[in-house]
């Protein structure tokens, strides 16, 4: 393969790789904005149900450490 052969197809990889990045990068940003979406309706709902149940707070910490002890977020 001569030398501008090679410069073309290390050219064409290099591109692909960018682009490649490009899109993950899109990607990422993507999640994230649906992850500070989810924590915004997280704290709506806790907000709400704090004002219509005077005790929810309570519970609710007692639930969360229950559940933080006895369940593996990353299982099925």
């Amino acid at each position: 393969m001569n030398d501008v052969a090679l410069q073309k197809q290390i050219d064409e990889l290099a591109e692909e790789v960018s682009l490649a990045g490009d899109y993950t990068q899109a990607g990422l940003e993507e999640l994230r904005a649906r992850v500070d979406r989810i924590k915004l309706e997280i704290v709506a709902l806790r907000m709400a149900l704090d004002a219509a149940l005077p005790s929810f707070s309570t519970e609710y910490e007692r639930s969360f450490e229950k559940a933080r002890l006895e369940v593996n977020p990353e299982s099925d």
